[in-house]
């Protein structure tokens, strides 16, 4: 296999037209000689705010869904940024993040219904790197980039120690092996 480069970009990486187009072009420029994984935070400032969602979930306070349409709101004006001229990847896009916002009001509807713990928060924080990922995948594919969209859910497996997880390295290198591989693999 070619050379391999991982790369993370943060939340400040992740914030306007200018921040995605200069993602782009250093992507360009190591897809040249390698192939490339991308790993993306959430947009800058939506941990804190999804912590704060589930805060404010389990002590039932009401009306706490204005924190998750601020989050739409800040993402939706990303995906105008960056792809308002790309019909089919702004519509996969925003279609992506309006079912994404859904499954967060209902989680932070059972919150109280439920017994609130570490799991959940770390579920519902999990939403900021899904949304990031499959936006800037959907910006990358506009570029005419080949790219797959992988939630971390479908390959990465950790321990119980929630808040504070470690990746099971055996199962996570099964899944790995049967997911990521064979796209590396491709071409």
């Amino acid at each position: 296999m070619e050379n391999l480069v991982v790369m993370k970009f943060g939340g400040s990486c992740l914030k306007d037209e200018k921040s995605f187009s200069q993602i782009q072009y250093i992507v360009k420029k190591y897809r040249e000689a390698s192939k490339v994984i991308i790993v993306a935070s959430a947009l800058n400032g939506i941990t804190d705010k999804l912590i704060d969602f589930y805060k404010k979930s389990c002590k039932e306070e009401p009306k706490c869904d204005y924190i998750i349409d601020d989050i739409f709101n800040i993402h939706k004006n990303v995906i105008n940024q960056i792809l308002i001229n790309e019909e089919s990847e702004f519509k996969k896009t925003f279609e992506f993040l309006k079912k994404e916002i859904i499954e967060l009001k209902q989680i932070g509807s059972v919150i109280k219904l439920i017994r609130p713990s570490m799991e959940i928060q770390d579920i519902i924080i999990s939403y900021g790197e899904k949304l990031s990922t499959f936006i800037l995948s959907q910006y990358l594919k506009s570029k005419n980039f080949k790219v797959e969209y992988i939630s971390s859910d479908e390959i990465l497996l950790t321990d119980d120690n929630f808040g504070r997880a470690l990746p099971l390295l055996e199962e996570t290198e099964i899944k790995v092996t049967d997911r990521i591989i064979p796209l590396l693999q491709s071409e």
